[in-house]
């Protein structure tokens, strides 16, 4: 029987900023994809009111009703997990002499830094790849305390 290997490296060409860099990206397993969708999706319970309401014995409970709110940063955080897990190498990449520029996350830094419009294609090039971009913000869009009673 045969088995079937699926790859999981692919070379893909980013442009931006007038430069052009083929960027070997790497599939993100099943629970990376879990982990960046946490970080990017990660919100905070905020207390907003609170709601009184009676037991059967006819005794006051009093419940806290909260709101979700994204957590501060929470989108550089996902999205620097991400394309560190994800984008592994890179060809056509030169230093100012001319020489091959080796691949590092700190070089990958300082080229986004000195390109910011190639920076910027490369996080889309990164969240279409690894469809993570599609279930941005779902978490915090209507997000509800499943503790807290519903309001009338």
């Amino acid at each position: 029987m045969a088995r079937l290997k699926f790859a999981r490296d692919e070379w893909r060409l980013v442009q931006g900023d007038g430069i052009e860099v083929e960027l070997l990206m790497r599939r993100l397993g099943q629970l990376e994809q879990i982990e960046v969708s946490e970080r990017l999706n990660a919100v905070s319970w905020e207390k907003i009111d609170t709601q009184d309401s009676y037991d059967a014995a006819g005794r006051k409970i009093r419940h806290a009703v909260r709101e979700a709110k994204p957590v501060a940063g929470r989108y550089v955080d996902g999205m620097g997990l991400a394309v560190n897990r994800v984008v592994r190498g890179w060809r056509n990449v030169e230093d100012e002499s001319g020489k091959p520029m080796v691949f590092s996350p700190e070089n990958l830094q300082a080229l986004t830094a000195a390109y910011p419009g190639w920076g910027n294609a490369m996080i889309a090039a990164v969240m279409e790849f690894t469809g993570i971009g599609a279930a941005l913000d779902e978490a915090a869009d209507g997000a509800v305390d499943p503790q807290s009673p519903p309001t009338a």
